[in-house]
């Protein structure tokens, strides 16, 4: 009876931890996307704006 227990006190550690890193990789995830959606905007901006300043 006590090694169930201790099973599953160790099942409920473990979820802790894994949930713990699914939530960082997700986090990681949403921020790259982002970091690549700032650049395309950057990268727009300054195509117009080399654009304006030839003529």
């Amino acid at each position: 009876m006590q090694k169930d227990l201790k099973i599953d006190e160790r099942k409920q550690k473990m979820e802790g931890k894994l949930s713990w890193i699914t939530e960082k990789t997700n986090n990681r995830g949403i921020t790259l996307v982002a970091l690549v959606i700032t650049i395309i905007v950057l990268l727009i901006l300054a195509g117009v704006s080399i654009n304006l300043v030839a003529r």
